[in-house]
């Protein structure tokens, strides 16, 4: 078929991942190194703290932080880093996130989930 292309493949990529609970804060910190097909190493640094059995606090900074940055210094600060609350009920669940994407603004999230 002269519409597809069999030789085009998705490029390459490498992800490994570490995380660490500490049971005494209740914490959990996660560490992500992704290598792409151009040689460009990625990283991801995460914590989650949890503030009752119910709710969860995120933030979240990553190496695209010197890529999204431009001459204003609010964007500057949140470029790669990005919030998220989690709350955890009996019949659902319900994510709430921000985000950076620097000179491109924000981005906002809502997911809810019923069990």
């Amino acid at each position: 078929n002269e519409y597809l292309n069999q030789e085009e493949y998705l490029p390459h990529n490498t992800q490994i991942g570490i995380k660490k609970y500490f049971k005494d804060n209740k914490l959990t910190i996660s560490y992500d190194f992704i290598n792409l097909k151009y040689n460009a190493n990625k990283h991801i640094l995460s914590f989650q703290k949890d503030l009752n059995q119910n709710t969860s606090f995120l933030y979240t900074i990553n190496s695209y932080k010197k890529d999204l940055q431009n001459n204003n210094v609010i964007n500057n600060f949140f470029a790669g880093s990005s919030l998220g609350l989690m709350l955890q009920y009996e019949k659902i669940n319900a994510h709430f996130g921000i985000g950076s994407l620097g000179p491109a603004g924000y981005f906002y999230g809502v997911s809810l989930s019923f069990k």
